[in-house]
């Protein structure tokens, strides 16, 4: 397992290829500062806020809650950090794509520059290209990632050397034009490891998580790492993968699992076999 989670305590796992070229750019262009999205336990704005926080570069959160969520550790946080919140409702939140709604958050933050859901933007995919070459000077022919916005997996498949194949595991259901990208960037897509969808905990993931942790001492984020873990873990059973030839990148996300500890403390409290 490459762990990416502990890069950084706050910049952990990909958000450290993803944001820093974005924060190159931005202060290079003379930005006042940056924009972008995400719900109340998103790891990006989290990570966001701390490097704005530590590069001194204002940063505002467009985010999917209403403001009594800033009370939550995630947003705590990045509020901590000076991220400036703006709570929109889902309707408004579905607009985050839309370039004229760009323009609109333009018009009340002028200057900053917009970095999408997630981070993904072209800047990001190039930081993940540049993991990509360095996994590509290991010995590994399989490669593992999560998949979300797609474009850690489509950097990292862009950055491998051609004899190692990149097998992006979906966290959540309709993922179409995500797949059609990575495909064309030469890696596999599996979609069919998503469980009850983005952020939804099944019985057979919590299972997995607490026998994988405690096998392993390694933390893992129930949202993406998890699912990724559980999907190579049925593919080497299965004898779809070699586990003396795969990586599993731990993309970080750890801070996030604090809005779904509950759930898992109280699965595994119920059902300590799983142990």
């Amino acid at each position: 397992m490459l762990r990416l989670d502990d890069l950084h305590p706050l910049m952990s796992g990909n958000k450290v290829f993803k944001l820093l070229p974005n924060l190159v750019a931005a202060n290079a262009s003379g930005a006042r500062g940056i924009l972008t999205f995400g719900g109340a336990f998103s790891n990006h704005i989290h990570a966001t806020a701390a490097a704005g926080e530590y590069f001194a570069m204002p940063t505002v959160g467009v985010i999917r809650a209403s403001p009594e969520a800033s009370v939550n550790p995630t947003l705590s946080d990045a509020k901590g950090w000076g991220m400036q919140l703006h709570f929109v409702d889902r309707a408004e939140y579905r607009r985050r794509h839309d370039l004229d709604y760009w323009q609109e958050l333009n018009g009340l933050y002028p200057e900053y520059v917009i970095i999408p859901e997630g981070g993904g933007n072209a800047l990001a995919r190039q930081g993940c290209v540049e993991l990509g070459q360095y996994i590509g000077e290991q010995m590994w022919r399989h490669i593992v990632v999560a998949c979300g916005t797609g474009t850690t997996a489509e950097g990292v498949a862009l950055g491998v050397s051609p004899q190692q194949k990149v097998h992006a595991v979906g966290v959540l259901p309709g993922l179409k034009q995500e797949q059609q990208r990575l495909e064309a960037a030469g890696a596999a897509f599996w979609g069919d490891d998503v469980g009850a969808g983005y952020a939804l905990l099944t019985p057979a993931l919590v299972d997995f998580i607490r026998r994988f942790e405690s096998l392993n001492r390694v933390q893992l984020d129930p949202v993406y790492t998890a699912k990724m873990a559980l999907a190579a873990s049925r593919a080497i059973a299965s004898g779809r993968l070699d586990p003396a030839q795969t990586l599993l990148v731990h993309s970080g996300g750890l801070q996030g699992r604090r809005g779904l500890q509950a759930q898992l403390d109280a699965h595994w409290r119920d059902n300590p076999a799983c142990t």
